[in-house]
C-alpha cells in the first residue's frame, strides 16, 4: 500500500532538496535552484531563508545576469555540522571527524583498538572518536551523529556482525547498541562496502544521481556495493557479497568446494602465503593475524614496485581476476561507473585499473556509453569516511522515505542528532575519564 505524507513532511523534504542543490553546485543562486528543482521561486526563497537562519548555507558573493538585481550565490558552510565515523577493520581501526562539506578534519588509525573482547574494544573506539571532537575544538552540538562500518555480512536490524572471519568473539555482538550506549545517542550502522559507496556519493554530490554505480572494495577481504539512481541498493541487507564469483577456474581451492572464487583468489593472506612459499617473502614468526598479514602484503607490493618478478606476477594475476569479476558485474548491472577503494586499493591500482579498463573495452565496445572506472576520492580511510557520511546522508539528503507517514516511527533514529553528553562526561580529549563539570551539549532535533 502507498504511504501518505502531510504538509510538514513535504516542507522538510523540499528544504533538503534545496540544500542538496547547494551542495551539488557551490555558488548556485535562488533562481537557478528554482529552475533545477521545479519549485516556485517564492518557495525557494523561503526555504533558503530557513537554511541561512540555521547556518547551513551562506552567501558567497553575487552574480549579474542581464537586467535586474544581482543574484546572491550560495554555498554550504563546512563548519555548520560534523559527523564522526569509525571503521572496525580487523587489520586497523580508523576513526574520522568529517565536516559538512565532506572534508576530513582529523583522523586516527590504530591497530590496537580491536581485539577478541568486543566490549573493551568498543570502549576504546568510543574514546578515540570522542578525542577527535575534543582536540579539534568542535562544538559538541554541531556533531550530528556517529556512524560505524564493519566487515560484512551484518544484521542491519540488530546492528550486529555475522561470523566475522578475523574477529573471533564478535559474532552476533550488537555493535550499534553498545556504541549508542557509550555515546548517549543513536548510531548509524552498515557494512564497510556499503558505507564506502555512501561516502563516495557524498564526496561527489550529483555524480551518481542517474544510472548505476558499482563500488569494489579491496581490503582484508573483497566486496562490492551497488547504487542506482542516487540510492544504495541493499537487497535484504547484504547485497554485494561477491567473494564466490569464479574468476579463475585454475585458481586456489575455496572452502565452498570450487576453485578460483574471487575471495580466495585475491585474499591477501593467500597471496602472502604463496609469496612465502615461492621465496619472494620471508616468513614472519608467530601466528598470522590481520595486522601481520597486512604488513606482509605491503612488503609484497613494495617488492613488486622494485621489479621482483614473482611479486609482479602475483599482483598481475590479482588484477586480471578482479577485472574478470568487474566485467561480469558490469555486464549484469549495466553500471556506468565502477569505483575502487579500500585499504589495499592504492597498492593494487596499477594492476587492477588498466586490467579493468581493457576488459571492459573489449566487452562493451558496441555499447552506447562507456563505463567510467576510477578510484575513490576518500583514500585508504574510505570505510571510516563512509561511516561518517552515512550520518550526514541520513539527515541531509532528500529521500522519498522522509515523506512516509510512518517514517518518524520506523526511522526515528534518522531524525535524531547525536547528543555527546555521555561521551564528554566519560572521556576527555585524551580518551581518559573527563573531569567533573564538563558542560553538556544540547540535544538538537531536525523536524
Amino acid at each position: 500500500m502507498r504511504l501518505g505524507a502531510n504538509l510538514p513532511r513535504i516542507g522538510g523534504y523540499n528544504e533538503l532538496v534545496v540544500l542538496q542543490a547547494v551542495r551539488q553546485d557551490a555558488g548556485i543562486s535562488r533562481v537557478a535552484i528554482a529552475e533545477r528543482t521545479g519549485l516556485a521561486r517564492q518557495t525557494v526563497s523561503g526555504l533558503v531563508g530557513r537554511l541561512l537562519d540555521a547556518g547551513l548555507v551562506e552567501a558567497a558573493g553575487t552574480e549579474i545576469i542581464g537586467r535586474g538585481k544581482p543574484r546572491t550565490r550560495l554555498r554550504i558552510v563546512p563548519s555548520a555540522r560534523y559527523a564522526l565515523g569509525v571503521h572496525l577493520d580487523p587489520a586497523v581501526a580508523t576513526a574520522v571527524l568529517l565536516d559538512f562539506q565532506g572534508e576530513i578534519v582529523d583522523r586516527l588509525a590504530d591497530a590496537e583498538l580491536l581485539d577478541a573482547d568486543p566490549f573493551a574494544s568498543t570502549r576504546r573506539v568510543a574514546a578515540a572518536a570522542s578525542a577527535l571532537v575534543s582536540r579539534n575544538g568542535v562544538p559538541p552540538d554541531r556533531v550530528v551523529g556517529l556512524g560505524v562500518a564493519t566487515p560484512g555480512p551484518v544484521d542491519l536490524a540488530t546492528g550486529a556482525l555475522i561470523t566475522p572471519p578475523w574477529l573471533s568473539g564478535w559474532n552476533g555482538f550488537p555493535v550499534r547498541r553498545e556504541l549508542a550506549a557509550r555515546f548517549g545517542g543513536e548510531v548509524s550502522f552498515d557494512k564497510d562496502t556499503t558505507a564506502a559507496l555512501v561516502g563516495e556519493m557524498w564526496l561527489r554530490p550529483g555524480s551518481y544521481a542517474a544510472g548505476t554505480v558499482l563500488f569494489v572494495y579491496l581490503g582484508t577481504g573483497i566486496g562490492a556495493a551497488l547504487g542506482a539512481g542516487g540510492e544504495i541498493v541493499r537487497g535484504a541487507g547484504n547485497a554485494g557479497e561477491i567473494g564466490h564469483m569464479v574468476v579463475d577456474p585454475d585458481g586456489p581451492p575455496c572452502p565452498c568446494g570450487r576453485r578460483g572464487c574471487l575471495g580466495v583468489a585475491t585474499d591477501p593472506a593467500g597471496l602472502v602465503a604463496e609469496a612465502v612459499e615461492a621465496g619472494v617473502l620471508r616468513p614472519r614468526p608467530g601466528p598470522a593475524t590481520p595486522r601481520s598479514i597486512d604488513l606482509q602484503f605491503a612488503e609484497l607490493c613494495e617488492a613488486a614496485e622494485r621489479g621482483a618478478a614473482g611479486a609482479v606476477a602475483s599482483l598481475e594475476r590479482v588484477g586480471r581476476r578482479v577485472a574478470e569479476a568487474v566485467r561480469m558485474l558490469v555486464g549484469v548491472l549495466d553500471a556506468g561507473h565502477v569505483v575502487f577503494g579500500g585499504p589495499n586499493w592504492q597498492r593494487l591500482e596499477r594492476y587492477c585499473l588498466p586490467a579493468c579498463e581493457a576488459a571492459l573495452a573489449r566487452t562493451r565496445k558496441r555499447w552506447p556509453e562507456p563505463t567510467v572506472v576510477r578510484g575513490t576520492t576518500a583514500g585508504a580511510g574510505v570505510g571510516a569516511v563512509g561511516a561518517a557520511a552515512m550520518v550526514l546522508d541520513e539527515r541531509f539528503v532528500p529521500r522519498a522515505s522522509r515523506l512516509h507517514a510512518d517514517f518518524d516511527a520506523d526511522r526515528g533514529r534518522a531524525l535524531t542528532l547525536l547528543t555527546l553528553n555521555d561521551v564528554l562526561n566519560r572521556f576527555g580529549s585524551s580518551g581518559t575519564p573527563a573531569t567533573k563539570g564538563t558542560t553538556p551539549c544540547t540535544t538538537i532535533r531536525q523536524d
